[in-house]
């Protein structure tokens, strides 16, 4: 009776084991956390940043007051790639700004057909002088966004997609938490996938 118990036990354990999902990485996706942000408060700021850490900066990210008022809300990010390389983001129109950054849900998918693409791009904009909506996303949470770039040395049209994970709070600060990009080219890439 014992000996019973026991097989059904390891048997139920291994079942068990057998049966967990794990996460796994995609080997055609260069993955990486980081913890890159802007705390601008109400004194507004900018930074390069190197995302991938490979010595060059990729990306500015800022954060400003439109037309000086420090009512005013912009926080964006914008290319600060040089040489043979574009960098763009996925945007899509919002009331009277036409590069606020799209965001895209967990799981969908990101390609060339996937917003308009644009070497800058806005996560927040709010100017009481221009409207009374306030665009883009602040104070909701860890979103998706949509990049892809291309080395014009190689290609004028192969491009490799990929997502940002960025925070936006108290209109001014922002993070970006983590991106990944697809290492074959012309290649859909789906938000947080790794």
């Amino acid at each position: 009776m014992k000996t019973t118990k026991i097989i059904t036990l390891i048997a139920i354990v291994i079942l068990a084991i057998s049966c967990k999902k794990e996460k796994q990485n995609d080997v055609n996706i260069d993955e990486k956390t980081v913890n890159i942000s802007i705390n601008a408060g109400l004194s507004g700021k900018d930074t390069v940043i190197d995302i991938d850490g490979d010595g060059y900066y990729e990306y500015n990210l800022y954060s400003n007051f439109p037309g000086g008022n420090n009512s005013n809300a912009q926080i964006g990010i914008n290319s600060y790639a040089t040489g043979n390389f574009d960098l763009e983001f996925s945007t899509e129109v919002q009331g009277v700004i036409n590069e606020i950054t799209k965001v895209f849900p967990e799981n969908s998918e990101i390609n060339a057909s996937t917003g308009t693409w644009k070497a800058d791009a806005i996560f927040y904009f709010y100017d009481a002088g221009i409207s009374t909506a306030k665009l883009g996303f602040n104070d909701v949470g860890d979103k998706y966004i949509g990049v892809r770039y291309r080395n014009r040395m190689i290609s004028t049209t192969d491009y490799y997609y990929g997502w940002m994970k960025v925070n936006v709070s108290n209109q001014h600060n922002v993070s970006i938490k983590g991106f990944a990009f697809q290492k074959q080219k012309n290649t859909a890439i789906n938000a947080g996938a790794i």
